[in-house]
């Protein structure tokens, strides 16, 4: 299915209930509707393991594509795993036009959002995998290949790293 909007279609927020983000895409997708959940590597921590997992970008959050006047939309707030549509005054509320159209540049060819992509130099950045999950630094170095050098604070002190690119995400 193309997640390249038909004429008079725009992209929709839709709220979802807290981590059904898979559930509700996939009952969308059932009823014919396309969707678009950014997904992005994160490191989970759970009984002192670490694993990296798919997980949404913006969590509780995805895109429809509708067209308000062909499309059933009403049929999106009673959808399983959907807690509503973003609204404004009765109707559903588009997103911003080439906010959604930026996210889908963002998606490589493993189905993940890479918000690494434009990264420079001196920008602060937030490690999103890996054992430094979560931590914010400054990127000093971009190497010519996928690896980065950060200088990352954490606990009171600085100390220089080097990541994957795709860890990093701008902060």
């Amino acid at each position: 299915m193309t997640l390249e909007l038909a004429p008079g279609e725009r992209w929709y927020c839709v709220q979802t209930l807290p981590r059904r983000e898979d559930a509700a895409a996939a009952q969308l997708t059932a009823q014919g509707f396309r969707v678009f959940l950014p997904r992005l590597l994160r490191t989970v921590r759970h009984a002192r393991r670490l694993r990296t997992v798919r997980r949404p970008a913006f969590p509780s959050y995805l895109f429809v594509a509708l067209d308000l006047g062909r499309h059933r939309w009403r049929a999106v707030n009673g959808t399983r795993g959907v807690a509503r549509l973003v609204m404004a005054d009765e109707r559903p509320a588009p997103a911003p036009h080439g906010v959604v159209e930026t996210l889908l540049d963002l998606v490589d060819v493993a189905g993940l959002s890479r918000f690494d992509v434009g990264l420079c130099e001196g920008q602060a950045v937030r490690v999103l995998s890996g054992p430094l999950a979560e931590a914010i630094g400054r990127l000093l170095r971009c190497d010519s290949g996928d690896r980065v050098r950060v200088l990352l604070e954490i606990m009171g002190g600085e100390i220089c790293a080097t990541l994957p690119r795709s860890a990093l995400a701008a902060a």
